[in-house]
């Protein structure tokens, strides 16, 4: 199986939190996954991984929020960015950037 890196940054967002974003496209879906992208998308708060998104083999797409693992339902890169973002700047406002 082939793959194509698509995109692979890291953003400092502030002293305390970075997020980093990976996105890779395949020929074919990840087993648990329908679309051909593997990918995972971090936003990191003193080191600690506070949200994840991602499709890891076998467990298909969703979202971690701390320790708890929620399914997640996948659409297209842009709607995966776009709630990739919403989750973090919910969490920046819930946790007052403590």
């Amino acid at each position: 199986m082939s793959a194509v890196l698509l995109y692979d940054q890291q953003f400092q967002l502030n002293e305390d939190e970075f997020v980093e974003i990976v996105i890779w496209q395949l020929d074919a879906p990840v087993p648990g996954s329908k679309h051909v992208y593997k990918y995972r998308m971090a936003f990191m708060h003193k080191d600690e991984c506070v949200m994840r998104m991602d499709n890891e083999r076998g467990k298909g797409d969703h979202l971690h929020r701390g320790s708890r693992q929620y399914p997640y339902v996948f659409k297209s890169i842009l709607d995966l960015d776009t709630d990739f973002w919403t989750e973090v700047w919910k969490w920046q406002e819930k946790n007052a950037r403590s």
